[in-house]
């Protein structure tokens, strides 16, 4: 099991008004995943790892965090996607679905 750790945001040149969380979806893919301490098993939870998120014009990383698990349930972390020259978050969250639970094995 692999996860990911928080550091310091990554900027971009976009400057968006200080009250608006989210500005236009962003021209640039987001920066490499960072590499965190491995995190053990805990029962009942399953470990998401940590991402990018485009917040007020700039890359910030959320790091990751345990979530309860849900038995019969499969977690699929969101993804960045591209198109038509911009990069928006595909869904993710819990489906149906059973196997691993989600974990990551990175």
């Amino acid at each position: 099991m692999t996860a990911t750790i928080a550091g310091t945001a990554t900027s971009v040149d976009a400057q968006p008004s200080r009250h608006q969380k989210y500005a236009a979806a962003p021209d640039r893919e987001p920066p490499p995943r960072r590499t965190e301490k491995e995190r053990g098993p805990r029962k009942g939870y399953i470990w998401v790892a940590g991402d990018w998120d485009w917040k007020y014009g700039k890359w910030t990383w959320v790091a990751g965090h345990y979530e309860r698990d849900r038995p019969g349930k499969q977690y699929t972390p969101p993804r960045w996607e591209q198109r038509d020259g911009r990069w928006q978050r595909g869904a993710g969250g819990w489906g149906d679905g059973g196997g691993d639970h989600g974990h990551d094995h990175h």
